[in-house]
């Protein structure tokens, strides 16, 4: 019977088979040569799946330093320099808080509001070398110092990857300064107990209207609060809201108060001017004054033209009058007044001191006791007067406001009186020479239409104004064609009345403005040298700083007198 090998002893003999030196040699060339294939694969494909971000480029461009309510232009840009085509590009940019977007209510498809802040950008695809631009556009208010921290993000899957990618800016903007004036007007000291007057003033040069102005005030200790202009609602009296505060404008805020305390004690009033940007305050300008409870045993008190407020004209006579009483209980000798007089707004060449001493180099009138027996000895409650004469500077800088300072002993009063602006206004009438084409013969023939042009010359000196008309009558026979220079003032005309009328909505201080309009006129007769051709023009507005009504006149325009201007 033949031998029959067993399965144990098969394996035995294959394992030893294996192990012949040939042949194991055989299977670890295989092995490395699957190593090999499988490694160049997976490097292939690692490879086409690897994408470095830094092939984005990607940056916000905009100012470091910017100024309070600037408008700031974040210029977003990114570039594909990749060999691979971006998809579904989306770019997101975050304004800064505290800032005031502005864009169009309907920012279109591609665009969508995220919140207060967030915007973002549906960009879809970019291709490789391709690079776009994405400009958002903000306003910014703070206080200066204040930092903007704006943000951006790009999100895209390349081509052929699953995973998605993002990108993330950052930039920081700096208010390096508040075009505010914001300050205070305090006494150096005050009488206990006495009402006294504060003054809390600000002006604007922002080249944007600031709106939902609000001004906060923390007073001092032991400050009794009596009135204010404007008025204040609410319990702690100390906030006042401005709807708008354009360029060139300034608010004026006049508290009326009694301070209690000792003798020598120092009193400090803070104030913080901001805006409301949607639920937040933010503070655009801070100001703190001190004052202190005078020592002086005199009350001084002064009035221009009987008033305390006077507003003054360039080129008028004021009549100044100083009030002093002794408030203490001791007699008062061999005292001395001097009053500081501002040679910027007042004529030095034109003062008329009265019994006081007049020093022209240092604008300076000094009462002495050896002139004024009221100063030699004032008893208690005993009350003296000096006064004098000035006249308002013709050549006054922009913004004028007079300031007059009386002190005696201890004791000090400053006047502050402001000026109204004056308007210069004079009209000149062109045949030739003006922004219109001629029509007509010239001189005026009798039933022949013809036209010439009515040239207005403005010019505002001091303050700023509101609300200016001009108005002139025309001569029978003529009217307005409708034409004017330049094309964006309101220009009518009455017809029953021959009135044209103009509507300038602001001239700033200092500003010079020349207006055009075209007249059409039809002679029923001829016309003489001394006819008019223009009325005398009247002008009015409204002083910004006084609210005063500001007229002037222009001088008729008769027929010997129209220029005819060479081009």
């Amino acid at each position: 019977m033949p031998e029959v090998n067993s399965g144990e002893g098969v394996q035995s003999r294959n394992y030893k088979k294996m192990l012949n030196p040939q042949n194991l040699k055989k299977v670890i060339l295989i092995l490395l040569a699957l190593v090999i294939v499988v490694g160049s694969v997976g490097y292939f494909f690692y490879q086409r799946n690897i994408f470095g971000q830094d092939r984005v480029r990607f940056e916000i461009t905009a100012p470091e330093n910017v100024e309070a309510g600037e408008e700031v232009d974040y210029v977003v840009r990114y570039r594909n320099n990749s060999d691979v085509r971006l998809e579904e590009v989306v770019l997101v940019f975050e304004y800064p808080e505290n800032t005031v977007p502005i864009e169009e209510e309907d920012l279109g498809e591609d665009i969508k509001r995220r919140g207060e802040y967030r915007r973002e950008v549906t960009v879809g695809e970019l291709n490789p070398g391709e690079g776009k631009a994405t400009t958002f556009t903000a306003r910014l208010f703070g206080k200066e110092g204040s930092s903007f921290e704006s943000s951006a993000w790009i999100r895209y899957v390349p081509k052929n990857l699953a995973a998605r990618y993002e990108s993330k800016r950052e930039h920081v903007a700096i208010i390096e300064k508040v075009p505010i004036s914001f300050n205070f007007q305090v006494p150096t000291t005050v009488d206990p107990d006495r009402e006294a007057s504060f003054r809390l003033r600000f002006s604007s040069e922002i080249d944007y209207p600031l709106t939902d102005l609000e001004v906060r005030l923390t007073y001092p200790g032991n400050f009794h609060f009596i009135r204010s202009a404007p008025k204040v609602e609410g319990e702690g009296k100390d906030q006042w809201s401005w709807s708008v505060l354009n360029k060139g404008d300034d608010g004026t805020i006049d508290i009326d108060g009694v301070l209690k305390g000792n003798p020598g004690d120092a009193k400090i009033f803070n104030a913080t001017l901001g805006v409301w940007v949607g639920d937040n305050f933010i503070t655009l300008k801070e100001a703190s004054r001190g004052t202190s409870i005078s020592k002086s045993d005199l009350l001084l008190d002064m009035q221009v033209n009987g008033k305390d407020d006077y507003v003054a004209d360039a080129g008028e006579l004021l009549h100044y009058e100083i009030f002093f009483r002794n408030i203490g209980k001791e007699t008062l000798e061999e005292l001395f007044l001097l009053v500081d007089l501002d040679g910027d707004t007042l004529n030095l060449d034109q003062v008329e001191p009265r019994e006081g001493r007049f020093q022209e180099d240092r604008g300076v009138i000094i009462w002495s006791h050896t002139f004024d027996y009221t100063l030699l000895s004032l008893k208690e409650n005993e009350e003296g007067r000096v006064e004098f004469w000035a006249r308002v500077r013709e050549d006054l800088p922009h913004n004028p406001e007079i300031k007059v300072k009386a002190s005696m002993e201890r004791a000090e009063k400053t006047l502050e009186s402001r000026v109204n602006t004056r308007l210069s206004l004079d009209q000149k009438v062109i045949r030739k020479g003006s922004p219109f084409e001629e029509i007509g013969p010239f001189p005026f023939e009798k039933e022949e239409v013809s036209t010439y042009a009515v040239k207005w010359e403005i010019k505002n000196h001091f303050n700023s104004v509101r609300n200016a008309v001009i108005s002139v009558r025309l001569p029978e026979g003529a009217r307005i064609t409708g034409e004017k220079e330049p094309d964006d003032y309101s220009l009518s005309f009455n017809s029953s009345l021959r009135e044209v009328t103009l509507d300038i909505e602001n001239i700033y201080v200092g500003e010079e403005l020349e207006v055009f309009f075209e007249v059409e006129i039809e002679p029923e007769e001829d016309l003489e040298d001394e006819d008019m051709l223009v009325y005398e023009a009247e002008m009015e507005a409204q002083d910004r700083r006084t609210d005063n009504i500001i007229t002037t006149i222009g001088p008729a325009v008769f027929l010997d007198q129209v220029l005819e201007i060479s081009n």
